[in-house]
């Protein structure tokens, strides 16, 4: 079986997500400082990020009725997701590592899991995001209208 995260960035992007993992790990290393410190080099985050969006805005299909926004968010999101959370669990269970680093790289990991979760399952604050009537679209009472 296929996972969805790899579905959904096939749809999107055209690879799966250990092409886009591999495509992380190599943006990061081409943007690190070799003169830097040599166990945990200087890296140019906000220039393999803007890469990496790039890569992603070129890889969106050419001929969508989807809004290009929402689809190259989603896609970094899921990205950027599997490789933050894949890499925390690696840099944890790596026996190379001192322990005091893996233990803190797993607490970090799960701390984010659990700020992901809360950021697809909580609806609280969406009327404060989009200031918005909200009606469920599958609904008694559903309706649709038009963009004008």
């Amino acid at each position: 079986m296929t996972a969805p995260k790899d579905v959904f960035l096939r749809r999107v992007s055209g690879h799966d997500s250990a092409y886009w993992v591999d495509r992380v790990q190599a943006l990061i290393w081409e943007s690190v400082d070799v003169d830097s410190d040599p166990v945990h080099p200087d890296c140019d985050v906000a220039g393999w990020l803007s890469k990496l969006t790039a890569e992603v805005v070129t890889s969106l299909p050419q001929k969508s009725n989807k809004d290009e926004n929402i689809a190259a968010a989603q896609a970094l999101a899921v990205i950027l997701t599997v490789w933050g959370v894949r890499i925390a669990i690696a840099k944890g269970m790596d026996p190379n590592r001192p322990l005091p680093l893996r233990r803190s790289a797993l607490v970090r990991g799960r701390l984010a899991q659990l700020a992901l979760f809360d950021a697809l399952s909580d609806s609280t604050k969406d009327f404060v995001y989009f200031p918005q009537e909200f009606n469920f679209p599958w609904g008694p009472g559903a309706r649709g209208g038009s963009f004008r």
